[in-house]
């Protein structure tokens, strides 16, 4: 397999550092004292806030991080004496540090972003059914939703988006974010082994401000096509983009040879005869509905016949059986909308879109022809959709919640609450 660059250690330390400590003492000369530890490695790290696109949803996003809290122990009616308070609040002190250091060093649990445990338990691909990825890294799930651990342990300042499955179904190719990278601020394609080994970067960004996002691969398993988005900053107002040049690339895998097949696209799925792409048409940097190309003459236009426009939309998804496709969207029309500014998206980014705009959307089928959709449910916010192998299933993360539902009705097979995860990127590996 083509790699530029070395793989980079997968490894990281996990450490617990005091953070505060605070003491009152009330009328009885009682003491006690906190102090809050905060777990640094992948499932809890501040972030930078990064650069975000000033008025179009396609930056991907990531939030801060969460944090482990002490528990502080009262003193003992016998050690009220006068005089005794310095002695009862060292004596707590030690006593509340011991203890949290000592949990720190054998819990098998770390911080999820929504403040629960996620098992800190690595290489559980080969036992999961799902692969997530998100902010607290690239996780398992088993069949009914529960989070098993992690793949693999990401470098530090990386944030993994948009997993897919390689045909061979023993890789995963996803993006991540680097925010430590020595070309700036950016985004990359890497790969991994579904038991986490052989993490390797195949398509690093080569600037800053140079973002490659949702790629997806032929059913041959020798071409890659990614959506490519280069920024230019305003320097008056930091933070912000002037403008972007979108484009969908295809990558053969086994060379590395790149070339540029469509202009204006983003977002592109593969159909499973490795024939048709469809991807989100850009215009001046606004999305401008789905689009479809063949991709031996990429000459495209729009995707639905129906004449239904939306002022959101993201993630379209190819079906396995290749009859249909998914994608979550907000604001459907049969007119022409303008789209609201989205200037501060919630959270930071980790990529060439926006993952998290708290966007209430719905999931849409159609089939592949493009004249017939319809809506299967509801979502309450805007979700990365992925198809079971059979395609009569659709999993997505909507709310902290993990869902698989009928691809057919949107009736809820799976619903599993407190995973952890606020949002995330789906990914059926069985």
């Amino acid at each position: 397999m083509y790699s530029p660059a070395a793989t980079r250690s997968s490894s990281r330390a996990t450490s617990c550092t005091p953070t505060r400590t605070r003491a009152s003492t009330s009328s009885s000369t009682r003491a006690r004292t906190r102090t809050s530890f905060r777990r640094q490695g992948s499932a809890s790290r501040t972030t930078q806030a990064p650069r975000r696109w000033a008025t179009s949803p396609a930056l991907r996003t990531s939030r801060s991080s969460d944090m482990h809290r002490g528990v502080g122990r009262r003193a003992h009616p016998a050690e009220r004496a006068e005089g005794s308070d310095v002695n009862v609040l060292a004596r707590s002190a030690v006593a509340v540090v011991l203890v949290a250091a000592f949990a720190c060093q054998s819990s098998p649990f770390t911080a999820g972003p929504s403040g629960n445990l996620i098992p800190d338990v690595v290489g559980v691909g080969p036992n999961a059914t799902f692969a997530i990825a998100s902010r607290a890294g690239l996780l398992g799930l088993g069949a009914d939703g529960k989070v098993l651990g992690h793949i693999v342990k990401l470098p530090n300042g990386s944030i993994p988006s948009t997993p897919v499955l390689h045909p061979d179904g023993k890789r995963l190719f996803f993006i991540v974010s680097d925010t430590m990278a020595g070309t700036g601020f950016g985004s990359d394609v890497w790969s991994v082994n579904i038991d986490g080994t052989g993490l390797t970067p195949i398509l690093e960004h080569e600037a800053a401000n140079v973002f490659y996002a949702s790629p997806t691969i032929a059913a041959s398993g020798e071409s890659m096509y990614v959506h490519r988005r280069e920024a230019k900053d305003d320097d008056a107002h930091p933070g912000v983009y002037l403008e972007a040049v979108d484009t969908i690339e295809r990558v053969d895998l086994t060379s590395g040879k790149r070339q540029t097949l469509i202009k204006d696209g983003a977002e592109p799925t593969i159909a499973p005869d490795g024939k048709t792409l469809v991807f989100v048409h850009m215009d001046r940097g606004q999305q401008a509905g789905l689009w479809s190309a063949s991709v031996d003459d990429p000459k495209a236009g729009p995707f639905l016949k129906t004449g239904d426009r939306f002022w959101f939309l993201q993630a379209p998804r190819v079906s396995p059986m290749g009859n249909e496709i998914t994608w979550s969207s907000a604001g459907r029309s049969s007119s022409r909308l303008i789209p609201p500014a989205i200037s501060k998206p919630s959270g930071t980014s980790s990529g060439a879109r926006v993952a998290h705009l708290d966007i209430p959307s719905e999931l849409y089928v159609a089939t592949m022809d493009g004249r017939s959709l319809r809506a299967i449910t509801t979502t309450g916010d805007d979700v990365i959709p992925a198809w079971s192998h059979d395609g009569k299933k659709i999993a997505y993360i909507a709310l902290a919640t993990f869902y698989v539902v009928s691809a057919a009705n949107g009736e809820v097979t799976v619903s599993r609450q407190g995973i952890g995860i606020n949002y995330g990127d789906p990914i059926w590996l069985r």
